[in-house]
C-alpha cells in the first residue's frame, strides 16, 4: 500500500494505551471521526513514552496496522 493524496491523516491526540490491536484503535477512530473510519484515511496513535507509534487504515478489505518503535528518539506530539 503506498501513500494515496486524497487521504486525511488524522492525529488522535493524546496518549493511547499501545497493547490495543487493530480492533480497539479501530474503535477509538470510530468515537473520534465515525464518518471517516472506512474512508481509507490515516489515524495516527501514540503511545505514553513517545517511542511507539501506530497507523490505522482501511484498504477496502479490512483494517491495516502499521506500527514504527523507536530506539533512541521519540515522536513529537500534540497535546
Amino acid at each position: 500500500m503506498y501513500f494515496k493524496k486524497d487521504r486525511a491523516i488524522h492525529l488522535v491526540a493524546g496518549v493511547t494505551d499501545m497493547r490495543k490491536q487493530i480492533n480497539g484503535l479501530a474503535q477509538i477512530a470510530n468515537e473520534k471521526k465515525s464518518d471517516r473510519v472506512f474512508s481509507g484515511d490515516y489515524f495516527i496513535f501514540l503511545g505514553k513514552t513517545h517511542k511507539v507509534m501506530k497507523v490505522l487504515y482501511w484498504d477496502r478489505t479490512g483494517f491495516c496496522l502499521w506500527v514504527k518503535r523507536l530506539e533512541e528518539e521519540t515522536f513529537p506530539w500534540t497535546r
